[in-house]
């Protein structure tokens, strides 16, 4: 039985040995796999750095219009949409009993200023007491101030445009009685607009005033605006770490109206002879975002013939645009890299360079 055993492990044995020779053989029999994809030789190229953000425009001039004290309004003297000019009477509120009071006090100015003039007269010469004078003198001043006073209230109840502009929509009616504070008319100065945005920290010492933007908006998604810097808040947040800038923007045609979406793109000097390649050659994982670059190698079966073999390499991502990405550090001018199928790759897997047939990606991305 142990005879037997003995036999039987070794026919088992040999069995297995002579399997494994046989599918050594036969593996070696087969063609290397090679894997298709498309690739592009890196050229260097000039880049112009660009700080992106986002904001929202608003007039340089703009402001909702309110009661300053109480009343009944008596006149309209604007349309809604209107264009304005500065100081434009658009609403009166009730004033006749103040504009009665102004008259009386006006009326007597005249008497009082001359009954100070005379007594000041005869002070001068003996002829009445000082304080008889100084009482003729004080009655003016105080009639001079309640007129001024009137003025004053009589300007309250008449509501101005403080600049040239273009009126809202009205908010009131004839003859409704405002509370102080009431809500009127805005009012919209469109030639010059503004916008406000946010930018990193580490961005903060790549921006002055002074310096251009290009503004962009989803309603007019052909058209680039151009503005200046003109603010750069002094602190940055410490709780996001941004700091707030505001560009001034021409707005002639006033195609740009107040609480518009806009992305702003600030340009910054040009780099030349940098290396930037198609941001969907590269790959993304935990421990970085890699590229594969193709070697040429000797073929094993032949000699005389080269194959192309593809190494994982890992890059350093400096800037994304559009479809582009700046490498600062991987890469170099002439290395050849994939573009497409790299998801069938791995370090030393041979490849095939195929044509690229993917459709060429549009001018303007659609915008939702």
């Amino acid at each position: 039985m142990l005879l037997v055993a003995i036999l039987l492990f070794g026919s088992v044995f040999g069995f297995y040995q002579f399997k494994q020779v046989m599918m050594r053989d036969y593996m070696a029999s087969m063609p290397v796999p090679t894997i298709p994809v498309t690739a592009v030789e890196i050229e260097a190229v000039d880049w112009t750095p660009v700080i992106h953000a986002i904001g929202f425009i608003e007039p340089a001039n703009g402001v909702m219009l309110s009661a300053a004290g109480p009343g009944v309004v008596s006149k309209i003297l604007f349309e809604s949409g209107q264009e304005v000019e500065p100081d434009a009477l658009l609403v009166q509120l009730d004033s006749d009993k103040e504009i009665a009071d102004l008259r009386s006090a006006q009326s007597r100015l005249t008497s009082v200023k001359a009954e100070r003039d005379r007594l000041a007269k005869l002070a001068r010469e003996s002829l009445v007491t000082k304080s008889q004078a100084d009482v003729a003198a004080a009655d003016y001043q105080s009639l001079v101030a309640q007129i001024d006073s009137l003025k004053a209230t009589i300007a309250r109840r008449e509501i101005r445009a403080p600049f040239g502009g273009v009126t809202g929509i009205n908010q009131v009616q004839l003859g409704q009685y405002l509370q102080t504070g009431t809500e009127v008319v805005r009012v919209e100065n469109l030639e010059l607009m503004k916008i406000r945005f946010i930018i990193g920290e580490k961005d903060y010492p790549r921006v002055a005033v002074g310096m251009p933007v290009q503004v962009t908006v989803s309603t007019y998604p052909e058209r680039v605006f151009e503005g200046t810097i003109n603010a750069i808040e002094p602190a940055i947040d410490y709780k996001s770490g941004v700091v707030q800038l505001q560009a001034r923007i021409p707005n002639s045609d006033q195609l740009l109206r107040a609480g518009m979406y806009a992305e702003v793109d600030i340009y910054q000097p040009k780099l030349e002879q940098q290396v930037v390649i198609p941001q969907r050659a590269i790959s993304f994982a935990l421990y970085g975002e890699t590229v594969y670059v193709l070697k040429s190698e000797a073929s094993p079966e032949d000699a005389q013939a080269t194959i192309d073999v593809a190494q994982q390499v890992t890059v350093k991502v400096a800037q994304r645009r559009g479809s582009l990405a700046l490498i600062s550090a991987g890469l170099q001018a002439g290395d050849r890299i994939v573009t497409s199928g790299q998801l069938k790759l791995a370090n030393g897997t041979r490849v095939k360079i195929v044509e690229d047939d993917t459709l060429a990606p549009p001018a303007v991305l659609p915008r939702l």
